[in-house]
């Protein structure tokens, strides 16, 4: 019986070496994109100028100004669909901040950096929040410096950032609330 030809056995010994790594790989990305939710409420002191004069766009194609709100402190969400953590944390975002025309109450502002509306539309079953609005080519994102999806800033009334939190948060927890209190002025809805 001849012996194997010794290119063939490297070959197939590199293959193997190959997929292993690949499998390694995937198990290092997936368990990184597990939706997981950060227990402590952390966040990122700034202090941004974010202009109020920054165009979001609306559902019906329509452009809304941070400045058509009056003033009132913003919570800043950028997220999208395709977004494990972001799945995860809108259902609290939503429930903490119930739209309210109260002045001391803060306004969420969903921003999805999804390519198209009928993305949204069906993640949310078509039926969208009002608090929901796109990025049109990311561009606003990218000039906050947005790599990271959940990320989220707290505008004061001014239209200055005072925080910036990176990845899915509970917005419902203690932490939250005080935080948010402290930062922004905002009261439990």
């Amino acid at each position: 019986m001849a012996l194997p030809n010794r290119r063939l056995v490297a070959g197939l010994a590199s293959l193997a070496a190959l997929q292993g790594g690949a499998y390694l790989l995937y198990r290092f990305v997936n368990g990184r994109r597990s939706p997981k939710v950060v227990d402590a409420f952390s966040y990122e002191v700034t202090d941004l100028e974010i202009s109020h004069e920054q165009a979001f766009e609306r559902e019906d194609g329509q452009t809304f100004k941070l400045s058509n709100d009056g003033r009132r402190p913003v919570v800043l969400h950028f997220w999208a669909t395709w977004c494990a953590p972001c799945r995860t944390e809108l259902p609290t975002l939503l429930a903490r901040f119930k739209e309210t025309a109260e002045l001391t109450s803060p306004r969420l502002l969903l921003v999805s950096v999804d390519e198209n509306w009928e993305t949204i539309r069906h993640y949310f079953g078509g039926k969208l929040p009002q608090q929901v609005a796109r990025d049109p080519a990311s561009r606003i994102s990218r000039s906050l410096g947005v790599v990271t999806l959940p990320e989220t800033f707290l505008l004061r009334r001014n239209g200055r950032a005072v925080a910036r939190v990176r990845g899915a948060r509970d917005w419902q927890s203690a932490e939250a609330q005080e935080a948010l209190a402290n930062l922004i002025g905002a009261t439990k809805a």
